[in-house]
């Protein structure tokens, strides 16, 4: 197994929290052009390998803070789709918020 240097760790997380952002700035709506790039970064996210995204905190803060782009996006895509096991997740939003903050600013033990 290969091991990667805290600087790489890092480096890996400010490219989640870049995508995140992004998607953060999207607006609520059902536009198609607004759903591509929605499936864009969700795509970016999925083929990241070093560090696993926190993809179930990212979906459940995306279908309560963006509902209408949630529920196009999630209709826009094929059941069979890579990306439609994603809008499956369903969770808690405090929880999600809160698991987000713990990877982005772990405690030192």
């Amino acid at each position: 197994m290969t091991k990667i240097s805290a600087a790489s760790l890092q480096e890996k997380k400010r490219e989640i929290k870049q995508v995140i952002n992004e998607m953060e700035k999207l607006p609520n709506e059902d536009n198609i052009n607004v759903i591509r790039k929605l499936l864009g970064y969700l795509n970016q996210l999925l083929r990241m390998k070093t560090v696993t995204p926190p993809t179930s905190e990212i979906m459940i803060l995306l279908a309560n803070q963006k509902p209408v782009l949630y529920h196009a996006a999630r209709l826009a895509i094929h059941p069979t789709s890579h990306l439609f096991l994603l809008f499956q997740i369903k969770g808690d939003y405090q929880l999600a918020e809160e698991r987000l903050e713990v990877f982005f600013h772990p405690q030192a033990d």
